[in-house]
């Protein structure tokens, strides 16, 4: 649909899209939610949905708001349960754009009273902080490879890692290596003689 200020040519493909959204919201949770704690993936999932669209929302920017929630949706199809703490949060910011179906589904999920009393959801910076991330790998400036490194790792840390792949040992097996540029966080350049 773009931004909310641009002019838009009515589509019925854009309805037809929203609509196989909802319809997949609701299939997700028309049993409702269980009592299990979320994993840590699932938190950090549902955080950054709330941020997206919380940000979003605020900023008047829709369409980028309801892509957030559709992205969220493609993740926690995946998962096994459907955890209350993971899941009433999507609920409950989806009342802003669809209130008859998030009514509906808070209900399914054990709630007496109107959604509309409820407060808005707040996310956990401290779950959107990954404990590692992937560190592109560099060999004379060409990239030969991705690994997952710890955050935080040190110099020797990811040196150790990279050698591990198989395309960086090709390049640097039988040479020098003459010096080691690393951007920690970032990524590692291996300059080899």
């Amino acid at each position: 649909m773009g931004p909310l200020t641009d002019t838009k040519v009515w589509s019925t493909r854009s309805v037809e899209g929203v609509y196989r959204f909802l319809g997949r919201v609701y299939r997700f949770l028309e049993h409702g939610c269980c009592d299990d704690p979320p994993t840590k993936e699932q938190l950090r999932c549902i955080s950054a949905c709330v941020k997206k669209v919380t940000c979003d929302t605020e900023e008047m920017r829709f369409n980028t708001a309801i892509s957030a929630m559709m992205e969220f949706m493609n993740e926690a199809s995946k998962w096994d349960n459907r955890p209350r703490d993971a899941c009433e949060p999507l609920i409950l910011m989806l009342s802003a754009y669809a209130p008859h179906l998030a009514e509906e589904l808070w209900q399914r999920c054990g709630h007496t009273g109107s959604l509309a009393h409820e407060a808005w959801p707040e996310h956990d910076e401290s779950v959107l902080v990954s404990d590692t991330y992937t560190m592109p790998v560099q060999v004379n400036g060409k990239m030969r490879g991705k690994c997952e490194v710890a955050t935080g790792a040190t110099q020797e840390e990811a040196v150790e890692q990279a050698l591990a792949l198989e395309n960086v040992e090709k390049q640097v097996s039988g040479k020098e290596i003459f010096k080691v540029i690393f951007v920690p966080n970032k990524i590692l350049n291996l300059i080899v003689k």
